[in-house]
């Protein structure tokens, strides 16, 4: 995920996500400059993002929505009318699919099956109870450019050597 938010995030460049979400995701996004957007999704819509509250907050400045379906920490699904949705509105999605697999009754769906603009992060802690080990994935369509990806892991690696 730093990774990827290197490579998109510029200065004051904004992600939507929703809230409740992973305790991390604002601080990735302000680490490289960026401005995480609350989303706020309610218990009687299942924890599910509403298409509607996302679009009012798109602006020319919003660089992705990040969804996590599975979610942490709700534990939601999001549907696949409501990915649809929010795959239609232009803005590259950013898809946390580290719960894939661990779903029982209904079926998780992926953010590939609606639109090609999209980043997804995946790993192998959860689903085979390899944790502690953080070792992951990021899957992309080559539209997003192999180019933007090797220079944000040039610029995290920047970032790294200022930390130090």
């Amino acid at each position: 995920m730093m990774i990827l938010f290197s490579t998109i995030l510029e200065q004051d460049d904004e992600v939507i996500i929703s809230d409740p979400h992973y305790a991390c995701y604002p601080n990735f996004i302000r680490f490289f400059g960026g401005k995480p957007i609350c989303v706020p999704v309610f218990e009687d819509e299942g924890f599910q993002y509403t298409p509607a509250a996302i679009r009012e907050m798109i602006r020319p400045c919003t660089k992705a929505i990040l969804i996590n379906s599975p979610s942490n920490p709700t534990g939601n699904l999001l549907s696949r009318e409501r990915m649809e949705e929010i795959a239609s509105f232009g803005v590259p999605v950013i898809s946390d699919e580290i719960y894939h697999g661990l779903v029982y009754g209904e079926a998780e769906h992926s953010i590939l099956e609606f639109t090609d603009n999209a980043f997804v992060l995946n790993g192998f802690s959860n689903a085979y109870a390899m944790t502690g080990w953080r070792l992951g994935y990021l899957r992309f369509s080559y539209a997003n450019s192999l180019e933007n990806i090797r220079e944000g892991m040039n610029r995290l690696e920047s970032y790294l050597k200022e930390i130090r």
